[in-house]
């Protein structure tokens, strides 16, 4: 249901809201996550929460294969970005990827 009104709701909005509301959204980052699943042999799961002792919430690996030898986080960021956070040099105001 929330699908659909969150369809409908894109309807109403002009092509430059569209895109706007798009970028925001998680849809590349589900897109990341269906690009691993088709590249992976034996996907035994997909968005699969683990508990840790050592932090109070789940921990969420985005694709689980090869019977759970391999775990996968897909990040969804432009390539920029990508290479700052490589060189240390990206400063974000959200969590740091280097302390994970």
């Amino acid at each position: 249901m929330e699908v659909l009104f969150a369809l409908f709701q894109l309807s109403t909005m002009n092509p430059t809201q569209q895109e706007m509301h798009l970028r925001s959204s998680n849809v590349w980052h589900l897109q990341g996550i269906m690009g691993c699943i088709t590249a992976r042999p034996e996907v035994y799961n997909v968005l699969q929460p683990f508990h840790c002792q050592l932090v109070p919430y789940p921990l969420v690996v985005d694709v689980v294969a090869n019977h759970g030898a391999t775990w996968v986080k897909v990040i969804a960021r432009k390539a920029q970005a990508l290479h700052l956070i490589w060189a240390g040099k990206y400063i974000s105001p959200k969590m740091n990827t280097i302390e994970w």
